[in-house]
Parts: structure tokens; C-alpha cells; sequence
């Protein structure tokens, strides 16, 4: 069970990462101004919600 949500808390870390990356090059030059004629969009970083951060209850 640790070991599944430490897999889990990597998976958000690199996802956060990528995102901060991508709206990094969104926002800089050269990146905005292709970014703009594209229509990219600033990205959303994950972050669960309160119900979501409880420990699940499993069943066994």
C-alpha cells in the first residue's frame, strides 16, 4: 500500500513539473509568441481535493 502511493505522489511531482515547464514556455519569449498564434493555454497544476488527501478505506 506505501509503495503504491509513493508511485502515486511521483506520478503528481512529474506532472506538476511538466506543467510548470509548459506554462514557463508559454509565458517566455520566443514560446509566447507561437504559443499565442496556437491558442495554447496555460495548464492547471494537480492537486487533490480535501476528500481525496484522507487515506482511503479499503476492504479487504
Amino acid at each position: 500500500m506505501t509503495d503504491a502511493e509513493e508511485h502515486i505522489q511521483a506520478a503528481r511531482r512529474l506532472y506538476n513539473h511538466k506543467v510548470e515547464s509548459l506554462n514557463s514556455t508559454i509565458d517566455t519569449f520566443p514560446g509566447n509568441l507561437v504559443n499565442q498564434l496556437a491558442k495554447r493555454e496555460r495548464a492547471a497544476f494537480y492537486e487533490a481535493e480535501s476528500q481525496q488527501r484522507n487515506n482511503p478505506h479499503i476492504n479487504w
